[in-house]
């Protein structure tokens, strides 16, 4: 029996080293995000209301929460390991919706909310553009070759 095997299109390495790029900065940003968050759960922000003896419940919830989830999402896509995304997606969708889900509570973040938004769109961009040229435009090898 012959076994078929693909020898990788530039392109698709391309990709990687793309998606690759794009998970390194995305933890440097949940790394100074996660940075925030530990900097009010401390008490070194001045700002009323922001340190964490004078945050609201809900605050002090979805501080903690994310002063955890988020640098535990760098690591995980910093060294490229498989339960990086995972982590990652689950810190952005718990952040989107403190900021979306919960205006009224929390306020607005733009910032982090177009940060979140854009890294998750590049990425499912990057990796639809992956699979369609391996699955589409990849010629397939011929056995015996």
């Amino acid at each position: 029996m012959t076994t078929v095997r693909k020898t990788e299109d530039h392109r698709v390495v391309l990709i990687d080293h793309l998606i690759r790029l794009l998970k390194r900065v995305v933890a440097a940003g949940l790394l100074f995000l996660a940075l925030i968050y530990w900097m009010r759960i401390t008490g070194l922000s001045e700002v009323p209301g922001l340190r964490f003896d004078t945050m609201l419940p809900h605050w002090r919830t979805a501080a903690v929460l994310m002063a955890v989830l988020l640098p535990i999402a760098a690591l995980g896509l910093w060294g490229h390991f498989t339960w990086g995304t995972t982590s990652w997606l689950i810190a952005a969708v718990s952040e989107l919706s403190i900021y979306l889900g919960w205006v009224g509570d929390f306020g607005e973040n733009d910032l982090v909310v177009a940060f979140h938004v854009t890294a998750i769109s590049v990425y499912v961009l990057l990796k639809g553009i992956r699979l369609i040229i391996r699955k589409w435009m990849m010629p397939e090898s011929e056995p015996g070759r």
